[in-house]
C-alpha cells in the first residue's frame, strides 16, 4: 500500500531536496547556479519546478540558515555556525547576472570529520573494517568534493577476533538508559581465546577463571573511557571490604539486559564516592590511589609526562635544577592506584624502576625473577 501524501506535503518537499542537493553537491569551494540546481533536481530526484520556484525556495532557505536565533535556544540551531549557506549574485564578464548557492562548514569541519573518522577506524575494541558504515554516514556531512579529497586512513591489521561498531553500541545505549534510570543489568561476561581446531583468535563467553560468565543485577554508575576502553564503573554483589565498585570493559559484555525492578538497583551513598574510585585509575583498575614514585630514562619521561602528567600529586624531580640530570634519570612521583599502575610498569621495565612504594617494587622484582626470561 503506497502512503498517500498531502498536496501541503508534497509541496513542501522540493525544499528538502533542494537542500539535500546543497549538502551533497556543494561547499566553501564549490557552488552551484539556479539552473545546475533545476538539472540535479530533474536528475536525482525526478523533480521539475520552474526557475522561479527554486529561486523562492532558496530565499527561504537562506532565510532559515541565515537568521538570528536566539543565544539561549538549546536547539540544533546553535550547532551552526552563523551564515551558514551563502546565496548571491555573481557577475561573469558577460555581465549577465546568474545566481549561485552553496553550502559552507557545517556542524562538523572538514578536517574534525576527518579526525572522528580516522579515530573510530582505529579503536582497538572494535573490528576495523566494521567501522566502515558508520565513518561512511558521518562522511556524509561532507560534500562529494570533500569525501573525493579525503584520505582515508589505511587499515593495515584488521582486527576480526573484535565486535562489531553494533554490538559495543548497543551495550552503550543500554548502560546510557540504564545509568540514568537507575536500573539495574545483567550480562554475559567474555573474553578472547584460542578456537581448538583452527587455532584461530575468537570472542568467548565460556566460564574460565580471568572473568565470570554472567553478570546478573549490576548496578551501574559510571562510564568512562581511559586506555582506550570504555569501562561500566558499578556495585555487582562486591565486598566493600576490598573493594567498593567493580569495572567491566564494555566490549566484552554481550546480551545486556535491563531489569525494569527498580528495587534491584543499588543507589550510591555518595554521589562523587564512584569518581575519586576511578580518580587515580591506571588500565581500568579504580580503587584508592598510593603515592607512587618512580626513576625514569630520558626516553621515557616523555611517555610518563603524557600518561600520568593530570594524576593528583604529580610531580617530576631533577638531579640539577635547570638542566638535564647527570645519568639523564629523573624521579617522578604521583597519586595512582597500585593494582592498575602495576600493569602499565612491567611493560615499561626496560625504561622505569619502580622506587616507592616498597610492596610494590617487590612485587614487580618478583614477576621478574619468576619470568620465563630467568628461569630459562
Amino acid at each position: 500500500m503506497r502512503w498517500a501524501m498531502s498536496r501541503k506535503a508534497a509541496s513542501s518537499i522540493p525544499i528538502i531536496y533542494i537542500e539535500r542537493i546543497l549538502k551533497e553537491y556543494t561547499d566553501d569551494d564549490h557552488s552551484l547556479t539556479v539552473s545546475e540546481i533545476k538539472h540535479k533536481l530533474c536528475e536525482v530526484y525526478h523533480c521539475d519546478i520552474s526557475i522561479d520556484k527554486i529561486k523562492q525556495l532558496l530565499e527561504e532557505l537562506w532565510d532559515f540558515y541565515n537568521g538570528e536565533f536566539s543565544a539561549e535556544s538549546d536547539g540544533i540551531c546553535n550547532l551552526y555556525p552563523t551564515a551558514l549557506m551563502d546565496y548571491e549574485r555573481l557577475c561573469p564578464s558577460n555581465n549577465r547576472s546568474k545566481r549561485i548557492a552553496r553550502m559552507r562548514g557545517g556542524v562538523l569541519s572538514n578536517a574534525e570529520i576527518s579526525y572522528v573518522s580516522d579515530s573510530l577506524r582505529s579503536l582497538p575494541f572494535l573490528r576495523r573494517s566494521a567501522s566502515d558504515d558508520l565513518v561512511k554516514r558521518i562522511k556524509g556531512l561532507q560534500s562529494c568534493h570533500q569525501r573525493r579529497e579525503r584520505r582515508d586512513l589505511s587499515i593495515v591489521r584488521d582486527q576480526t577476533a573484535k565486535p562489531y561498531v553494533y554490538e559495543v553500541i548497543n551495550v552503550l545505549e543500554g548502560l546510557d538508559r540504564a545509568i540514568s534510570e537507575h536500573l539495574a543489568i545483567s550480562c554475559d561476561y567474555g573474553r578472547y581465546i584460542v578456537e581448538p581446531m583452527t587455532r584461530r583468535p575468537k570472542f568467548s563467553l565460556v566460564e574460565n577463571d580471568f572473568a565470570k560468565r554472567k553478570v546478573e543485577r549490576m548496578s551501574p554508575y559510571l562510564l568512562v573511557f581511559m586506555d582506550e576502553h570504555y569501562y561500566l564503573v558499578g556495585d555487582w554483589g562486591t565486598d566493600e571490604a576490598i573493594s567498593p565498585f567493580r569495572t567491566l570493559r564494555v566490549d566484552l559484555m554481550r546480551n545486556l539486559t535491563i531489569s525494569e525492578d527498580v528495587s534491584d538497583f543499588k543507589p550510591l551513598k555518595d554521589e562523587g564516592e564512584v569518581s575519586e574510585y576511578m580518580k587515580g585509575a591506571v588500565s581500568g583498575f579504580g580503587g584508592t590511589s598510593e603515592l607512587v614514585r618512580i626513576r625514569c630514562n630520558a626516553f621515557a619521561i616523555h611517555y610518563v609526562i603524557e600518561r600520568f602528567s593530570e594524576f593528583d600529586g604529580f610531580r617530576v624531580v631533577r638531579s640539577h635544577a635547570g638542566a638535564e640530570p647527570k645519568d639523564r634519570s629523573y624521579e617522578v612521583e604521583f597519586l595512582a592506584v597500585l593494582q592498575g599502575f602495576k600493569f602499565w610498569a612491567i611493560k615499561q621495565l626496560q625504561n622505569i624502576e619502580v622506587l616507592e612504594p616498597v610492596s610494590l617494587r617487590k612485587e614487580i622484582t618478583d614477576i621478574v625473577l619468576n619470568s620465563a626470561y630467568v628461569n630459562r
